[in-house]
């Protein structure tokens, strides 16, 4: 009687067993996972281990991604705050004034036939020279160059023989500080400090900016509109202009005065003979440095590469120098780099072959965004007419 009872309780627990199997076997059957179901519909064994070796796969790979995926999560953490400020005062940007001709014309010469720049500058100041009326309205070289003058051959001359000049000897044959005839700030008269600033393209500039204390508390924007604001007059000198300068005026850049200025990328151009008013509305973007995604970089504490316009263009005349062995002319580039050519075929167009291949595949630079920018974008750009019979030679700014 006993083993009977034991032979029964086999037999339930075998049905059991079996049942929870197919329970089981229904369960993977009806998976809605492809390869799991492909597992219980399989009737061979090597099927089976198929599926499952592809579902073992499967879940390998997504455990891989989702790894991945948690890492970067982790590795850098999304934060944004948009924090609109309100502030009675705000500090007025710094100003830059460039003429739009980079060299005075008296220095043509000298530019030319390779004089020594303290011997021209002796000989001009030495012999002051009054011009006759004639000068300005018929000359040699209106008169014989006239159609054959070619503004390209000249201007390529023009910049291979001042490519060669160091800044020495550009900031002399620039134009001087005294081009900014008078500058008003709320209407009141400040003693700023004029830095120079020498671009290639424009010659000397002049930034104004105040960093004593006593005219830091005063260089303040209070108010909107033209009541208040930087006031300037600009005597062009139109007169000693060199002939590739095809347009009289300045260019003006308005940046935050601790960024390095780009005049040559910003800036608005204004020609003489008209009041130019200017309002703007200041944006600054902070951000933040690594580990965040933006792993921005203070440049101010980088002398090297002044901004991120500046470490682009370094790694541009590095490329250049690699693929043509000699840099742009028009690029700030190290002093032991050879500069190419301008009127050689090959270097100019190996010049731009690094450009184009550029643009087209990238650029691996290590010029990350500053942590601090500050944007002046200019709402209204008004121009009224001087009346002056000196109107033609002058500029009035108002921002």
């Amino acid at each position: 009687m006993q083993s009977l009872i034991i032979a029964y309780t086999s037999f339930l627990e075998h049905c059991t067993k079996n049942y929870d199997i197919m329970k089981v076997k229904k369960l993977i059957q009806n998976s809605p996972i492809y390869t799991i179901s492909q597992i219980g519909h399989s009737k061979t064994s090597r099927r089976k281990f198929t599926w499952f070796s592809i579902s073992i796969m499967a879940l390998l790979g997504c455990c891989y991604h989702m790894y991945g995926f948690f890492h970067q999560y982790f590795k850098y953490p999304v934060v944004v705050n948009l924090l609109m400020e309100k502030q009675e005062a705000i500090d007025f940007p710094a100003v830059m004034i460039c003429n739009l001709n980079r060299m005075k014309l008296e220095y043509e010469m000298c530019l030319y036939n390779s004089s020594h720049l303290r011997k021209c500058i002796v000989r001009v100041a030495a012999f002051p020279l009054s011009l006759p009326e004639r000068r300005s309205i018929h000359s040699c070289k209106t008169q014989f160059r006239g159609k054959q003058y070619k503004r390209s051959e000249a201007l390529v001359k023009f910049l291979q023989q001042y490519s060669n000049l160091n800044s020495r000897e550009r900031k002399m044959y620039g134009h001087h500080q005294y081009i900014i005839k008078s500058h008003l700030y709320n209407g009141k008269t400040y003693k700023f400090n004029v830095e120079s600033w020498l671009s290639f393209q424009y010659g000397n500039c002049f930034t104004l900016k105040a960093k004593e204390l006593h005219i830091l508390k005063q260089w303040k924007a209070s108010s909107a509109g033209y009541a208040g604001g930087l006031e300037l007059v600009i005597e062009m000198e139109p007169d000693v202009y060199v002939p590739i300068s095809h347009t009289i005026g300045a260019r003006i850049l308005i940046h935050n005065p601790n960024d390095t200025p780009d005049p040559e990328t910003n800036g608005i151009n204004i020609i003489p003979g008209y009041e130019t008013d200017i309002s703007l509305r200041q944006t600054i973007i902070r951000r933040l440095p690594a580990p965040y995604k933006d792993e921005c970089v203070s440049y101010a504490d980088n002398p090297s590469k002044q901004s991120q316009t500046h470490c682009m263009q370094d790694c541009i005349q590095e490329y250049n120098y690699k693929q043509c062995g000699c840099v742009e002319i028009s690029l700030p580039a190290k002093t032991d780099r050879k500069k190419c050519n301008v009127t050689n075929a090959t270097e100019v167009c190996c010049l731009d072959s690094v450009i184009n291949n550029l643009a087209v595949q990238g650029i691996d630079c290590k010029c990350p965004l500053p942590c601090l920018t500050t944007y002046y974008n200019k709402e209204d750009h008004g121009k009224m007419a001087i009346k002056s019979i000196f109107s033609w030679r002058e500029i009035q700014l108002k921002c």
